[in-house]
């Protein structure tokens, strides 16, 4: 409960249209920010999964029926499905990010940096369970790279687990020109 708040505060806002999200799992998540849209902010969720569970495609099912045209999930090794869909749609500008998939580095650096090709200045980028090192090295080295800079993280506890996440937001990318580059992105560089 208390990360769906934190995540609440990190991807309500009028200017996400589309989240992306790596690990739909059984949805919460999912559900937590296409929530938004009963608040006017029209948002659309892209979702790429393994799908082993049953769980998962009766969450897929009811999600459709509450938010028809606003979601999709995406069924598969999210290392080949993901770049095959970012192919397919090259214009798809994803506003908010959420790496919370595979559990290792290769596949969490490679969902990070295949969706931060569809950034925009400004998106809003998550990882999950974070206190995991592989992780926490993917999520270090796009910030190295200057990829995204984080604004925070939080941990807490709920019945079940113990949550660490950590959240930040674009500000180098690809999808502008220089002189909206310049004018976006030096307002937001870290100081």
């Amino acid at each position: 409960m208390a990360e769906q708040k934190s995540l609440r505060r990190v991807f309500h806002n009028r200017d996400i249209k589309t989240i992306c999200e790596t690990g739909f799992n059984a949805g919460h998540s999912a559900a937590n920010y296409l929530l938004g849209n009963y608040f006017g902010y029209d948002v659309r969720y892209f979702g790429f999964d393994l799908g082993r569970t049953s769980y998962s495609k009766a969450a897929e099912r009811f999600l459709k029926t509450l938010f028809p045209g606003k979601f999709e999930v995406h069924w598969g090794d999210s290392t080949t499905v993901l770049p095959s869909f970012l192919a397919e749609h090259p214009g798809l500008i994803c506003d908010g990010v959420m790496v919370d998939g595979g559990h290792n580095y290769e596949t969490s650096k490679a969902d990070l940096r295949a969706f931060l090709t569809r950034a925009r200045c400004g998106t809003r980028v998550a990882i999950d369970d974070i206190e995991m090192p592989a992780l926490r090295r993917s999520w270090k080295e796009a910030q190295d790279d200057g990829l995204l800079r984080q604004d925070g993280c939080e941990t807490a506890s709920d019945p079940d687990a113990k949550r660490n996440w950590c959240a930040g937001s674009t500000w180098l990318t690809a999808h502008y020109s220089f002189v909206q580059l310049y004018f976006c992105c030096h307002r937001a560089q870290p100081s």
